[in-house]
């Protein structure tokens, strides 16, 4: 990977000094060629389209903004060389662009440095920072692991680590080097590790407890907690170590009884490999205990002993509790009604003063129609949420 980005921006150089010397649009079809072996398909699309036919405005300003683009992207030349709309379009994402090039030239850096001397902890430490900021977690934590093993001292600089780093990946690594080689400095910290409350409250056997702090872990792992539910993308892109050690701590507290594994060996039982159906899911709730009588439990209603069927959680992260608190449910539903009490005001007016009661209800007694909207698309999606936490959890363990 680190070679192509190489290639690339030795390439980007070279067009810059003899972009006259190229026919016309053959540097698109080679940086086509470069972010297809990237896999940034569409900035590939992109690139083979302009080489072959004007773009429209239309397309390509849906993929400047398509969610797949990301910052690694080399657009000096081809905004220098293209219209003046093309350049304002990708005017605000220039700078980003420069920024992480920087960094990969950065590495590069590093990379040589390494090479020269292999023993050189500061290296290893300087490399393992831009490989967390650039989103390689797991590089970064092999190069803080290599330099605190080259050097001993470094343990102060670590402690930065924990004080300014966004991932819980690395921050739980660094924590337990720290703790490895100087246990007093690591708890004088303020990190907690993600997990430290979770382990708690399994090996106290406070089930509902260790349910809920289950669910907030993973929304916070997602970077979903002001939403309060994880959506199928979220589940499909959830770091593998963050789902294993979620199941392998509920196995280890529960005797092998709860987990996610669990619930993955009941749903393959119910021959779920033709899909999720309404069925096999009410099938699934009947066999873990969600459902009784034919209808589903409401998390109030479950029960957090030991004496529950197999399987039976974690469950919070499968249902709304997180979405459907009462702050949100008040600001929806007074953002909605006044904005609405205001158009009805303007439009027609001998009915505002009906709406405003209705909405002063609503403060007072209801939910909101817009929060229950929204409540009931969450819940409609729990389902495959949990089908496709099942999946992922397959995933991970065959990788």
């Amino acid at each position: 990977q680190i070679g192509i980005w190489s290639e690339a921006i030795n390439y980007w150089e070279d067009l810059k000094v003899s972009h006259k010397k190229n026919k016309k649009y053959q540097k698109y079809k080679i940086l086509g060629k470069l972010f297809t072996e990237i896999k940034e398909y569409d900035l590939a699309a992109y690139f083979y389209q302009i080489s072959q036919s004007k773009i429209s405005s239309k397309l390509l300003k849906l993929l400047v903004n398509s969610k797949n683009i990301t910052p690694q992207i080399i657009l000096d030349l081809p905004i220098k060389e293209s219209k003046n709309w093309i350049s304002s379009i990708f005017k605000n994402h220039r700078d980003k662009y420069l920024e992480i090039l920087r960094k990969y030239r950065e590495l590069d850096k590093y990379n040589q440095d390494i090479k020269i001397n292999p023993n050189d902890a500061e290296s290893y430490y300087n490399r393992g920072n831009t490989r967390s900021e650039l989103g390689d977690k797991q590089g970064a934590i092999d190069d803080y692991t290599k330099a605190i093993k080259l050097n001993h001292n470094l343990t102060d600089l670590l402690l930065k680590i924990l004080e300014k780093d966004d991932s819980w990946e690395v921050k739980d690594a660094v924590y337990n080097l720290l703790l490895s080689k100087d246990t007093k400095l690591a708890k004088s910290s303020r990190y907690r590790p993600l997990f430290s409350r979770l382990d708690r409250l399994l090996k106290s056997k406070k089930f509902r407890q260790a349910d809920i702090e289950t669910g907030k872990i993973m929304l916070k792992v997602a970077n979903r907690e002001k939403e309060g539910y994880l959506r199928k993308e979220d589940v499909e892109n959830f770091p593998c170590k963050g789902l294993q050690t979620i199941d392998e701590l509920w196995l280890k507290y529960s005797q092998g009884k709860f987990g996610i594994s669990i619930q993955y060996q009941i749903y393959q039982s119910l021959n779920s490999t033709k899909g999720l159906s309404r069925n096999i899911y009410k099938s699934l709730g009947d066999r873990i205990g969600w459902r009784s009588t034919g209808k589903w439990l409401s998390y109030e209603d479950l029960n957090f002993s030991q004496t529950v069927p197999s399987g039976h959680l974690p469950k919070a992260i499968f249902t709304d509790i997180f979405y459907t608190s009462p702050e949100r449910v008040w600001n929806e539903w007074w953002g909605f009604g006044l904005l609405l009490v205001a158009v009805v005001y303007v439009l027609w007016p001998l009915l505002w003063p009906f709406l405003l009661v209705l909405w002063v209800f609503g403060l007072v007694f209801g939910d909101g129609f817009l929060g229950w909207v929204r409540r009931w698309c969450v819940r409609a999606s729990l389902p495959e949420t949990h089908a496709a936490v099942l999946s992922r959890h397959a995933e991970c363990n065959t990788q």
